[in-house]
């Protein structure tokens, strides 16, 4: 388990360290044939719908997705709730996991939180939407809980994000 776990984690970091760049092949043979890669079809959406052989492979973007998802957690915890500064206590951790997130961010990997925004009203938004929490103080449709990131790498999605919309609450009738 052990050595799939790195064989897969060599092949993503080889995908994201000489992405484009002309270099010669690593000679441990974890990289796949053809280092320089055609471009990405035009109409292709999800990166699930890659033709097979272009691009960065399915099961190394997911894990990718996995692991993205986690760091997004363990920020939500290290900060003071509604700022990015971190608690007092995590100072330290937090600078290296803001080097890991800085690292996504360089090879491509986008991480959305959508806490905050607003649903609009006949739009395609694209979320998973858990559930409807009637709530006080609104006046339209928002996220008020983002409950997984969506997580795009390279501009095409790879995680729908999952949410839960805080609706106006209604007046009560009498």
């Amino acid at each position: 388990m052990r050595l799939r776990l790195r064989v897969a984690w060599a092949r993503c970091r080889d995908a994201l360290l000489h992405r484009g760049k002309r270099i010669d092949a690593p000679t441990h043979g974890l990289t796949p044939q053809g280092w320089e890669e055609p471009p990405i079809p035009k109409g292709t959406e999800y990166a699930s719908e890659l033709p097979s052989g272009q691009g960065t492979p399915p099961e190394v973007v997911m894990m990718l997705a996995d692991v993205a998802t986690s760091l997004w957690r363990l920020r939500l915890r290290m900060v003071k709730p509604g700022t990015e500064t971190p608690i007092d206590a995590m100072m330290r951790p937090f600078r290296d996991l803001q080097a890991a997130w800085d690292a996504f961010s360089e090879g491509g990997l986008e991480i959305v939180d959508h806490t905050g925004e607003a649903i609009p009203e006949a739009g395609d938004y694209r979320l998973h939407l858990i559930s409807f929490q009637p709530t006080d103080g609104l006046t339209t449709e928002k996220v008020i809980e983002t409950l997984k990131p969506t997580i795009r790498f390279q501009g095409k999605v790879v995680q729908i994000g999952e949410v839960i919309v805080g609706t106006p609450r209604q007046a009560e009738e009498n």
